[in-house]
């Protein structure tokens, strides 16, 4: 059949084991057996097979919509992540893809276009011969425009992530939303001209239609990838219904004796159809038909209007600014498909069989109790850990500040080592000493290269993008290479990009300073965690005579020895303590009270489900923690007395000292192990936080290269695909259209357009219907 208008392509997808995907999700990540949901499973499977075949009408429609009403159903239940769905674009001069993107999301949103691009082929093979046929399609096209329209939706709000192919871009669905919305007022046009409705109707009609595709061509010169014969259908269609409107006012002007302004309007209405003329290179061949139709009763009418008012009438003929601007009347509007906009409604009406997976628990669920164990430990972190880590940092500081327990062991044992010094290189030998610094440092120093890599390759990768994308530009020129700025195209991964560089120098810079600390400490470290370190020890540490101390003051030399004591068991109970927090922290399973709110949620018919929706089961869970944040509150409160009471016994000490000889040599040298044991814990907490930042790092960067990855393949094939396309009009000097309106055979007759009537009130008699007016 020879169409005067357009439909749209469906999109074309390729098989994927979704049913074996589903199977495998469920029973590694709902803690339910796909088995219960076997059914279900082949249903979707089969489902989604059915609608890659489907055939354009009512039937696959039905199809169609079932499967997005399911899908949307789903969608809730499923993480969007889960697999991908390839799909190949079919708007440009040959199918394009597959873009494969593994989001159920991208997935809705090709099945909504396919509903539309349905709703479009349906429309345009209505017979449009007969008033019943060109009132269906009319009404197929609104539709149509309506389910763009949802796409339009869908796809501004997509997720932030989510990075769609160029044909399912913003402007392309606004331009298809009033192409098929122009195309329902055409119809409805063209059904008023055979019904013979006044001329003055029939214009403000036409005028309607030229402003839909004006608006519609408006939107396509903002897509990259629409071919050239659409975008001058569009055109031509937009003059030649602007041209009709003038001709007929120029019909209603001359039937009121107003023969200047008929003169003046079929002018105007002349020089729009030389215009599309000139502009008018690759039109369908009806398109073509139509508007040499037009342009001939024009120009006939034209050379009858000016003989006649040059020789009878002799009125003046205004400018065309003078003339009243012709008033629109919309017929028709988008309608809304229900199935896109309102699924859950459709869900309900039960056309679209029973919903899949009804006693799937909503991954959302599995999602939100994951994020409150994570949020669970750091409650622990934040009120327990550290507070009573602190708590422990902050003795270690002030017995250093004062010199303890250097400074009673220089008193109370001038002559052997001291028991907490040979403690200390006992935990440092049975924590790994040296060989496990040198670990955790070879490990870091892995994890951060190959951060560095990853980010290197992802910067390399933009980089390749942009200098080829340059070179097809300097190959084409800039007019013809009409691709976005790569630095534009790529802004939202090169923001990720820098940010996880910032992260990174930031992290290079601590671990340098932890290396530095580590530096200092390694001669005392190396000396402690030695085979002979009792031997080294003792020749480090200086021995010093034994002094006789007055009662007082060795009284209160005993008491500094049971705090620095009591120091001790408090730091040991305390890492007791926070391994038995953590303990039961990793008991305290979060997701069943999570599920049974849920289910309650479900009881009470509130089916919006949300993480605040929870809270009040995440505050119940961590009230299971107060008691402990309790015993650390405790703590603090006691240390407190405790501080004080080792600050004065110092103070004690040093006013009744007197001239006690303390070796200074030994007290400096027991001092600077101490310093150097507290050093030691120190930076393995630090390098064992350090591991963990780079573990996490190397994740996140992993996904920005993949992101890399999936901009730099997207991009390569939009090239290739815009230079098959410059070749192809270079190459052939012509889109296939043309050439198929020239292999025509040249003896093909055209359409004949019947000469105007007598004098019967109208100038001619519109029974061709399309062909022209």
């Amino acid at each position: 059949m020879d169409y005067n208008l357009l439909n749209v392509p469906l999109r074309t997808s390729k098989p994927i084991p979704l049913g074996e995907t589903l199977k495998e999700l469920i029973n590694n990540q709902y803690y339910q057996t796909s088995a219960a949901f076997k059914s279900d499973i082949e249903e979707i499977d089969q489902l989604r097979n059915d609608v890659l075949s489907i055939e354009p009408n009512n039937d696959g429609l039905a199809l169609l919509k079932r499967y997005y009403v399911q899908l949307s159903s789903i969608s809730q239940k499923l993480p969007d992540y889960f697999m991908e769905y390839p799909w190949f674009g079919t708007l440009g001069y040959q199918v394009t893809g597959p873009v494969a993107l593994k989001s159920l999301y991208f997935e809705r949103i090709n099945i909504a276009y396919n509903i539309a691009a349905t709703y479009s082929i349906i429309g345009l093979n209505e017979p449009r011969a007969t008033g019943e046929g060109l009132k269906k399609s009319c009404i197929y096209f609104q539709f149509s425009s309506g389910a763009f329209e949802s796409v339009l939706k869908l796809v501004e709000q997509k997720p932030k992530e989510l990075t769609l192919p160029l044909d399912l871009s913003v402007n392309i669905m606004k331009t298809l939303a009033k192409l098929m919305l122009a195309q329902a007022q055409e119809c409805f046009w063209q059904k008023a001209v055979s019904n013979n409705l006044k001329d003055s109707i029939i214009s403000r009609l036409a005028i309607q239609v030229s402003q839909f595709y004006d608006e519609a061509l408006s939107m396509a010169y903002k897509c990259d990838i629409l071919k050239s014969e659409w975008i001058e259908h569009i055109n031509c269609k937009k003059l030649h219904f602007k041209a009709a409107a003038q001709f007929r006012l120029a019909c209603v002007a001359v039937a009121a004796s107003r023969h200047g302004e008929e003169l003046a309007r079929l002018r105007i209405a002349n020089t729009i159809c030389e215009t599309a003329f000139r502009e008018a290179k690759y039109n369908l061949p009806s398109v073509s038909s139509d508007l040499e139709s037009l342009s001939k009763v024009i120009k006939d009418s034209l050379r009858r209007s000016e003989r006649d008012n040059d020789l009878i009438y002799l009125q003046e003929v205004p400018n065309e600014s003078d003339l009243p601007p012709i008033v629109t009347a919309s017929m028709v509007e988008p309608k809304p498909i229900v199935e896109l906009t309102s699924p859950e409604c459709a869900k309900d009406t039960k056309k679209y069989g029973r919903i899949l997976f009804h006693d799937l628990m909503p991954y959302l669920v599995i999602e939100i109790a994951q994020a409150f164990r994570e949020r669970q430990d750091s409650y622990v972190v934040k009120h327990i850990k550290e507070p009573m880590e602190m708590l422990t940092k902050i003795l270690h500081r002030i017995l250093a500040e004062n010199g303890l327990p250097a400074l009673i062991d220089t008193i109370q044992k001038p002559q052997r080592l001291p028991n907490n010094i040979l403690e200390h290189c006992q935990i440092l030998n049975e924590r790994g000493g040296m060989d496990k610094l040198k670990v955790f440092f070879e490990d870091i120093s892995k994890l951060r290269h190959k951060s560095e890599q990853v980010l290197q390759n992802c910067v390399e990768l933009l980089q390749m993008e942009e200098s080829e994308n340059e070179e097809m530009k300097r190959k084409h020129g800039s007019q013809r290479w009409n691709c976005p700025d790569s630095s534009e195209a790529s802004a939202d991964v090169r923001k990720s990009i820098q940010a996880l560089e910032g992260y990174l120098k930031q992290a290079h810079d601590g671990d340098q300073v932890i290396w530095n600390d580590f530096e200092q400490l390694k001669p005392l470290l190396s000396m402690m965690s030695a085979p002979n370190s009792t031997k080294l020890l003792e020749e480090f540490v200086p021995n010093s005579k034994f002094v006789k101390l007055p009662p007082e003051l060795n009284r209160i030399v005993n008491e500094l020895r049971a705090n620095v004591n009591q120091v001790k068991k408090l730091e040991s109970q305390r890492e007791t303590f926070i391994n038995t927090v953590k303990v039961k922290s990793t008991d305290l399973s979060i997701l069943p009270l999570v599920v049974s709110h849920y289910k309650k949620l479900q009881k009470n018919n509130i089916n919006t489900i949300t993480t605040e929706s929870f809270e009040e089961v995440f505050r119940r869970q961590v009230s299971n923690f107060d008691s402990d944040i309790r015993f650390v509150q405790k703590h603090r409160d006691n240390q407190i007395e405790l501080e004080k009471h080792i600050i004065s016994l110092v103070q004690q000490f040093n006013q009744l000292r007197g001239n006690i000889d303390t070796s200074q040599e030994r007290l400096n040298a027991l001092q600077l192990l101490d310093d150097a044991y507290n050093g030691y814990l120190d930076v393995v907490n630090n390098l064992t936080q350090g591991l963990g930042f780079y573990n996490d790092f190397t994740g996140k960067a992993n996904d920005v290269y993949l992101k890399c990855q999936e901009f730099y393949n997207f991009r390569r094939q939009e090239a290739m695909k815009l230079e098959r396309e410059i070749y192809t009009i270079f190459e052939q000097g012509k889109s296939p259209q043309k050439k198929q309106q020239q292999d025509q055979a040249p003896d093909q007759p055209k359409s004949e357009v019947k000469p105007p009537k007598g004098n019967s009130g109208e100038l001619w008699n519109p029974d061709v219907g399309i062909k022209f007016g």
